[in-house]
This record gives C-alpha cells, sequence and structure tokens, in this order.
C-alpha cells in the first residue's frame, strides 16, 4: 500500500494527489462539456491545500459543496455527457479525501456507499467505462486500472520524499 509506514497528513496528501492526477487523466471528458470552463482547477487547488494543512477544512468542504451541487446536481447532462460529471463528482469528492479519516474497511465496496461518496478513482474510471459498474463497458474499466496502477500509483510514488 504506497500509505504504508506514513502519517495521516502524509497519507491524506499522497491519496489526494493520486485523486488529483486521476481527475487531470479523465479532463478530457471535462473539456468535451465544458470547453475551456476552468471551475474544475480551483476545486483541485483547494484538495492540495486542504490535503497539506494550508486550508480550512470546513472551508474546503464548503468549495466541494457548491461546486458539486452546481456541476453534479444542478447541471444537465446527456447520457454521453455523464463522463463530464462523473469527473467533476471525482474532483468534487477529491477534497473530501484530502479532510476524511483514510481508514478503509476491507469490505468496503463504492457500489454499497451512498453515490455521493464514491470514491474519486472509481468516478473517473467510471467515466472512462461510460457508466457505474453495472451499467459500463468493463474493458475500458480494466483499462483505466492498468493505467492506475501503471502509471498514476507510480506517478505519485516518484514524488514522495
Amino acid at each position: 500500500m504506497i500509505t504504508e509506514n506514513k502519517n495521516t497528513n502524509e497519507q491524506k496528501q499522497i491519496l489526494t494527489k493520486l485523486n488529483i492526477v486521476c481527475v487531470q487523466h479523465g479532463i478530457g471528458f471535462w473539456t468535451k462539456k465544458f470547453g475551456n470552463d476552468r471551475r474544475i482547477e480551483p476545486v483541485l487547488t483547494v484538495a492540495l491545500q486542504a490535503a497539506s494543512g494550508a486550508f480550512n477544512e470546513a472551508d474546503a468542504m464548503a468549495v466541494r459543496d457548491g461546486f458539486y451541487v452546481s456541476l453534479v446536481e444542478n447541471e444537465c447532462y446527456e447520457p454521453d455527457e455523464w463522463p463530464a460529471m462523473f469527473v467533476a463528482h471525482a474532483a468534487a469528492n477529491s477534497i473530501v479525501t484530502a479532510v476524511s479519516d483514510v481508514q478503509f474497511g476491507a469490505d468496503q465496496r463504492d457500489q454499497d456507499l451512498d453515490p455521493e461518496a464514491f470514491e474519486p478513482d472509481y468516478l473517473v474510471a467510471s467515466a472512462f467505462a461510460g457508466g457505474l459498474s453495472d451499467d459500463s463497458n468493463p474493458e475500458l474499466r480494466r483499462a483505466f486500472w492498468r493505467w492506475y496502477l501503471s502509471v498514476a500509483v507510480p506517478q505519485v510514488i516518484s514524488d514522495l520524499p
């Protein structure tokens, strides 16, 4: 595990960076729907700052909630635009990673969570797969997870001190 032997703050920073790498990998879905709209960038910045303790957690969650409501709940999406919504949701939930307890239950599955609480990497995988697990392309989902393990994780690990 990439957070093994790390303190809680280091774990939050590592996992938040991994979330951000995933969101950046899926940014093409965002751009396809929203063009040059840059609203996603400050959310990722807040996530990184909150993970390092440089941004107040309550204020970070207010940024997350505003972005989530605006782009996940209130924005209209055609079915072919859902990947953009998944990427926006992943960006918002990167802030949740930055401010939350980093302990995970071995039996915890994203499919069993409240959809608002899905992990960012799962949401980006869903963007690439064209839907959530039951409604998606399993080959595209596996391709995302291969990228995650072979590119994203090593990239984040290489940045560790």
